[in-house]
């Protein structure tokens, strides 16, 4: 183990957890549950969003110590096998976040913890079994986030209406084809391809996800974050539409990662094009978090 000062170990947990990626996840739930009907109740989603946030963070830890032996070889600069951070700690933390997920996401609904556990169970099944297969690893990497989104959905139940249902599937095949063709286009990012694969899944998942949202909040009852949420939309399909065009030519590695970190920020204008009609202080914090990511992208390795 390196003698590391407390800002070097706080920012080798930061390089350890993708800060940048980080800002996208708490959200997913607040969405589906939003779709879903439910109504704004700031205690439930900021249970819902904290028990992601737990999930994710400890997806990415269990992603390193599942590459642990890769990383020693191809990666040697990553906090594990560098010794920044003990395969002990990460292994603690791991466990921690994985019983705090459980905990606080079973605050927010009564079937909800079991919509977490099979969210978990996904994470282990990607980073463990799925991450050498070609096709179901991106598969399982969209899975997590629409389980993710699921979650809100669950909280929301029983009164669900089948309008309100129909737009959370469209959401759903949107936001896992969208999910999916980044994965795969990420796979090989320090290969010179032609054309790099999922750009057409990609695209094609987020026309899905915005006709969804625009279906939804164009419903609502006209307020001014209407026009501010359909903004957000315009601007999460022209990031779409640009990592389109570009996934059709030869890339540089440093592009490749450049626009896949620049694609999963892009998840916070959907998110708070979904969530600021509905509640606008929550969408507000949502918002505030896009730039906390980029910033968080200059120092942090996010893809």
């Amino acid at each position: 183990m390196k003698d590391l000062t407390f800002t070097e170990k706080m920012f080798a947990w930061g390089r350890l957890l993708r800060l940048p990626n980080l800002f996208t996840a708490p959200w997913d739930p607040v969405c589906g549950f939003l779709l879903a009907g439910g109504a704004v109740h700031p205690e439930k989603t900021g249970f819902l969003a904290a028990g992601a946030l737990c999930a994710y963070a400890f997806g990415l830890l269990t992603n390193d110590i599942a590459d642990l032996k890769t990383d020693e070889k191809e990666r040697p600069d990553r906090p594990l096998p560098a010794g920044e951070i003990s395969l002990k700690a990460a292994s603690i933390a791991a466990v921690a976040l994985c019983f705090l997920a459980l905990e606080l996401i079973s605050i927010a609904g009564q079937y909800t913890c079991f919509g977490m556990m099979g969210l978990l169970v996904t994470i282990l099944l990607y980073n463990y079994c799925g991450r050498s297969h070609s096709l179901l690893s991106p598969a399982l990497m969209a899975l997590c986030r629409v389980l993710s989104f699921g979650l809100g959905v669950i909280a929301a139940l029983p009164g669900i209406s089948p309008v309100s249902m129909t737009l959370c599937i469209l959401f759903a095949c949107g936001y896992f084809l969208f999910i999916f063709g980044i994965t795969l286009a990420s796979r090989r990012e320090t290969d010179l391809l032609p054309c790099r694969p999922g750009r057409m899944p990609m695209f094609l998942g987020a026309l899905l996800a915005l006709c969804a949202g625009a279906v939804w909040t164009g419903g609502m009852t006209f307020s001014l974050m209407q026009p501010v949420s359909g903004a957000f939309l315009l601007l999460f399909i022209l990031a779409a539409a640009a990592a389109w065009r570009q996934f059709g030519e030869k890339l540089e590695p440093a592009a490749v990662q450049k626009r896949i970190g620049s694609l999963i920020r892009s998840l916070i204008l959907l998110q708070g094009a979904l969530i600021l009609p509905a509640s606008p202080v929550c969408g507000i914090v949502v918002v505030c978090c896009l730039p906390l990511a980029v910033l968080a992208s200059r120092k942090f390795y996010g893809s």
